[in-house]
């Protein structure tokens, strides 16, 4: 994380100096300084403050009447009014104008850097929720869905078509609707006031078809995409759930940012190879650690496996490796995981092992759930069924569609006892 910045507007060029020379020697703050506060808010739009540091007394206006042209510039900046006069309606005042302390002259340089050191942790704190929402906006706006996230009456972030579709399904009080030729499901997630919308766009999956033409691949892609929702709602759950005290919420908003990136990073990976994925061309492959891809579709998944305390019995060697391409056989392996942690029940078992056969190497995975419906043992790979309340079933579909072209094949079917168990076949390298 960058440094804390801190801003001193300060007319004594004596007071200034000492107070540089103090900031360099015991923090590690990135240093402003002005002598009037045109010049405070000059810097303030050029760069982002966190700290300010303010006399009361300045020429031009006073310290507490330069607030509100700082805060403009830097919304979440945490400001301390130093003085040397005692006017005691001055604290009171400032207090109201968002204040976090007031010092007076001389000040107390034991107590200054004790409210510095304190600020500095609230001013990191409101900079890593600023990034996590700044991630959240950059992913909602890759989305084809529309998303919108509310707290009380107030809007923090949104897409356009989340907007469009809020006041659309707020005015029909339905939880489908057509709009522009497109039909959406409205799913809502709430936390106190804090309440979180999600508008699926399920056009592509009632318009899809068996054919594995160019465009109806293309249309499977975009099922992938919904996918990336589920571990960031999960998180984002337990972080509105959880006190910014809570010993606990600085390691979920951390696990909340990496899993932000780590989405945003795999759709846009996903976006440059659509050219490739909607061709009738093999994939190119090449030799692929298997635990590894498979660690990290569990990672990606955790939220879900831990909601359900699913144990996970990995039985797959760290050396085991297979002929195939990295990103298809992580969309494979974790729509077979997601699609087993859904169908099991609360503590339920999910083993993976992996096994050569001739030229082959095997991957099985297995869960303890209910196992295919009727209509879905003859063919679990029919596009329009599917087990999950909300699902389109093109996961199974897809995945089928891609193990075919790393030169290898899908068998999905019941277990011998309970469960489903899929088999993935892959060449050695």
């Amino acid at each position: 994380m960058d440094k804390i910045s801190l801003l001193v507007v300060e007319d004594d060029k004596k007071a200034s100096s000492e107070l540089e020379r103090i900031f360099k020697r015991h923090t590690d703050f990135n240093l402003f300084f002005a002598d009037a506060p045109s010049k405070a808010i000059e810097i303030s739009k050029s760069n982002t403050i966190d700290l300010a540091l303010l006399d009361l007394k300045l020429p031009e206006m006073s310290g507490i009447d330069l607030i509100p042209y700082l805060k403009a510039n830097n919304p979440d900046i945490l400001i301390t009014i130093m003085t040397g006069y005692g006017e005691e309606e001055t604290p009171v005042i400032a207090k109201e104008s968002g204040v976090v302390d007031f010092l007076e002259k001389p000040l107390n340089l034991r107590y200054l850097l004790a409210s510095l050191n304190f600020q500095e942790r609230e001013a990191k704190t409101r900079k890593t929720l600023r990034n996590a929402q700044n991630i959240l906006d950059q992913f909602f706006l890759i989305l084809d869905d529309g998303v919108l996230l509310k707290k009380g009456n107030t809007i923090l972030t949104s897409n356009k078509l989340g907007e469009e579709l809020y006041q659309k399904f707020m005015d029909s009080g339905k939880k489908s609707l057509i709009y522009k030729g497109r039909q959406y499901e409205e799913s809502i997630i709430e936390r106190g006031d804090i309440i979180f919308y999600h508008y699926k766009d399920i056009t592509s999956a009632m318009e899809m078809s068996l054919s594995k033409s160019r465009t109806e691949l293309a249309r499977l892609l975009s099922h992938e995409l919904h996918n990336s929702l589920t571990p960031l709602k999960l998180y984002f759950q337990e972080i509105v759930s959880l006190r910014e005290d809570d010993e606990t919420f600085k390691e979920t908003l951390d696990k909340l940012i990496k899993e932000g990136n780590y989405q945003i990073d795999r759709l846009t990976r996903l976006t440059k190879r659509f050219k490739d994925l909607s061709s009738n061309k093999p994939v190119s492959t090449e030799e692929v650690a298997l635990n590894e891809v498979l660690m990290d579709v569990l990672r990606s998944l955790s939220p879900l496996i831990l909601k359900k305390n699913i144990s996970i019995k990995n039985g797959v060697k760290e050396h085991q490796k297979v002929l195939a391409s990295y990103e298809e056989l992580f969309q494979v392996i974790h729509n077979i995981i997601l699609n087993a942690v859904e169908a099991v029940n609360q503590n339920g078992e999910i083993e993976i092992i992996a096994f050569e056969y001739e030229s082959n190497i095997l991957i099985k995975i297995k869960d303890n759930g209910n196992g295919l419906p009727e209509q879905l043992k003859d063919d679990p790979f029919v596009g329009y069924l599917t087990t999950k309340e909300s699902g389109t079933g093109l996961g199974l579909l897809l995945s089928k569609e891609l193990t075919q072209r790393m030169g290898g094949n899908l068998e999905i079917k019941n277990g011998d006892s309970i469960g489903v168990e899929a088999t993935i076949h892959l060449k050695k390298p």
